[in-house]
């Protein structure tokens, strides 16, 4: 059986019966017996189906498995999975390769590669129509209100003189609403909080101890089902259209006519003008604008990623050069909060930060 043809361009060569066979396929396969999991449902932009990697959940109507025919990637919103593939590889993970042959695996492979530009562009149109949402949206219906996130995870106040509010004026943050702690685990929670201050778009975890993992980052439908207990589809839909921008820290408050800075950490973003929190140094930034800048922390991961950035004419920070010239090689600096800490106990005024930023690779030498 034929799908595809190397005549026709890549992309409209895979029709949408030759993504429902392989997609019913895989299904079949992974849940021989389950019929309502191997239910296909398609939507206006995606079909919908139990994840074959996780199986969702115990409730077999749940369907978080979504497959993009315009991008040729399946991705599934369940937050325990959050599996990313393209369709070559999941027809070939559930031995359902041999529906392909050699030909049409090589279609698809030029198909998938031409979608990668497909997928970019799509990224900024979900982001943009994302952050249009969360300034526009009405927040009581959609977002949860931080008192009812307090309450459902029984989290407590951080007060001044408290261990997490010690640790937080250590560390020279204003102790306020983003800002709440689960005292018996010694677990810090920050909230990505909307402009009144009352609702919660997202959250990071940060555990004090070796308890438990260090850092857990919760978009909004991850934080609306995992944390909240949410079943509503309706609602975590809702949601998962605003996911692209949630876990951008400070997205709310920041002017985008002026350059924006790009930090790894919240905690990092609560203390410098205009910048944002992206949670992971593998989260790029997700709007189609060129005036922003990397200050990424002082490590291996950061310089990798500094290194993509400055060769492509972006501005990142060169944390070698500024250390050195200041006479601090020797410090034990891993990220601003950490320079800010030093700055303060040392009476040292931060002026000249502005003139450490580069934009030529040359300049790589110095991260």
């Amino acid at each position: 059986m034929s799908f595809l043809t190397m005549e026709n361009p890549p992309r409209e060569a895979i029709s949408d019966s030759s993504i429902e066979l392989i997609l019913r396929s895989v299904l079949k396969k992974r849940f021989p017996s389950d019929g309502e999991r191997q239910r296909l449902v398609k939507r206006t932009d995606r079909y919908n189906f139990c994840c074959p990697y996780c199986g969702d959940s115990t409730v077999a109507h749940k369907k978080r498995g979504n497959f993009y025919p315009t991008t040729l990637h399946y991705v599934c919103y369940n937050g325990g999975c959050d599996k990313h593939a393209d369709l070559l590889k999941l027809a070939k993970d559930f031995k359902c390769g041999e529906l392909l042959s050699p030909e049409e695996q090589t279609a698809m492979k030029l198909s998938i590669m031409n979608s990668k530009e497909n997928m970019a562009a799509e990224r900024v149109r979900r982001s943009e129509l994302s952050l249009e949402a969360l300034v526009n949206v009405n927040f009581a219906s959609i977002l949860p209100k931080r008192q009812d996130i307090m309450k459902r995870l029984s989290l407590s106040e951080v007060h001044p003189r408290s261990f997490m509010g010690i640790y937080l004026s250590k560390r020279f943050q204003n102790i306020d609403e983003r800002f709440a702690w689960a005292q018996f685990k010694k677990r810090l929670y920050i909230f990505n909080m909307d402009k009144s201050g009352e609702h919660v778009f997202a959250l990071q975890t940060r555990q004090l101890d070796s308890a438990g993992s260090k850092y857990l980052t919760y978009n909004l439908s991850g934080m609306l089902t995992k944390l909240m207990g949410i079943e509503d589809e309706a609602l975590i839909e809702k949601a998962r259209d605003m996911d692209h921008v949630s876990t951008v820290f400070g997205i709310l408050k920041i002017n985008f006519n002026s350059t924006v800075t790009l930090f790894e950490g919240p905690l990092d973003s609560f203390l410098f003008p205009n910048s944002v929190g992206m949670c992971s140094i593998k989260n790029d930034w997700p709007f189609d604008t060129e005036n922003y800048r990397l200050f990424q922390d002082n490590d291996e991961a950061g310089r990798k990623k500094a290194l993509e950035l400055i060769d492509k004419g972006h501005p990142v920070f060169l944390w070698r050069k500024y250390l050195e010239e200041k006479g601090l090689q020797d410090k034990r600096i891993k990220d601003y909060n950490d320079l800010v800490i030093h700055a303060k106990i040392n009476n040292i005024q931060l002026v000249d930060i502005e003139q450490y930023f580069s934009t030529h690779r040359y300049d790589g030498i110095y991260l």
